[in-house]
């Protein structure tokens, strides 16, 4: 959350490792999307977990998270996962970003 406050860079989505140190992705997911109230912008925020229990989509979806992609993470799960929302930037069309271990919290709802 610190590169929220004076950043220069544009960020297009960032993927957040559940198990952080210090503060965990889930905590850090709340605050982005408490500063984002402010902006009315939304981050996409892809979650990176090894949880493969079923609760894992609700922890993310509770926490703020638009998908999440189990450890250990494969690039054709990145892609799917980023290629949805550059979909969804591009037709405003919910992305499907189901195979190679990604899953998008939209289909889960």
């Amino acid at each position: 959350p610190q590169i929220l406050d004076a950043s220069p860079i544009r960020v297009e989505a960032t993927l957040m490792d559940v198990k952080r140190p210090l503060r965990d992705g889930y905590a850090c997911t709340r605050e982005i999307r408490r500063r984002e109230k402010a902006s009315g912008q939304r981050l996409p925020i892809v979650a990176l977990t090894a949880n493969v229990m079923s609760d894992a989509a609700d922890q993310c979806r509770e926490a703020g998270m638009d998908a999440y992609i189990s450890k250990p993470v494969k690039m054709d799960a990145i892609r799917d996962v980023l290629g949805g929302f550059a979909m969804l930037a591009d037709e405003d069309s919910t992305p499907a970003c189901e195979s190679n271990g990604s899953h998008d919290l939209s289909h889960h709802v």
